[in-house]
């Protein structure tokens, strides 16, 4: 499944992660108990600083204008938690988290068991991480294996289209 973060949704995830409003259906409606995440990043030129996460060692820099994918797994608890927790202790500038700004869209894919979910995750990190170096004029910022984040910067934002899954 796959969540695109249009205009609504965006105020949606303000509202709820800032404003402690509700927790949108789209979000908290997913009932999948074990998957595998990838959440889709834009840092748009509107920031003049790049954002890196201070809490959390997962978590690494997007640069600005610049691109991240995340790659995660889950078991219950659900996406909500998942969201909540990136906007937390992901990637912030001065403190203040991007998600509600820079999330562009969220791709969830339901397994079975533990081997699903880890032979998962391993094969979308291994194919993300190629189709990034691969793909023309873009380049991977930190390209540590250990890492579940793949930012990198590019001319076009159209390898992000050709990540989801």
């Amino acid at each position: 499944m796959r969540i695109v973060i249009n205009d609504q949704k965006r105020n949606e995830l303000v509202s709820w992660l800032t404003v402690n409003g509700e927790c949108p259906d789209w979000v908290s409606g997913y009932d999948c108990t074990q998957f595998v995440y990838l959440l889709h990043f834009s840092l748009s030129e509107e920031y003049l600083h790049n954002a890196i996460a201070l809490n959390n060692s997962n978590t690494i820099c997007i640069a600005n204008q610049g691109f991240g994918i995340k790659v995660g797994m889950r078991q219950n608890p659900g996406l909500e938690s998942v969201i909540r927790a990136e906007h937390n202790e992901g990637a912030s500038i001065g403190g203040v988290g991007v998600t509600c700004q820079c999330l562009e869209a969220i791709t969830v894919i339901c397994c079975q068991n533990n081997e699903d979910l880890e032979g998962v995750k391993k094969y979308l990190k291994s194919t993300i991480k190629n189709a990034i170096i691969k793909y023309p004029g873009a380049q991977l910022i930190d390209d540590n294996d250990r890492n579940d984040w793949f930012p990198y910067t590019c001319e076009s934002p159209n390898v992000i289209k050709e990540l989801f899954f």
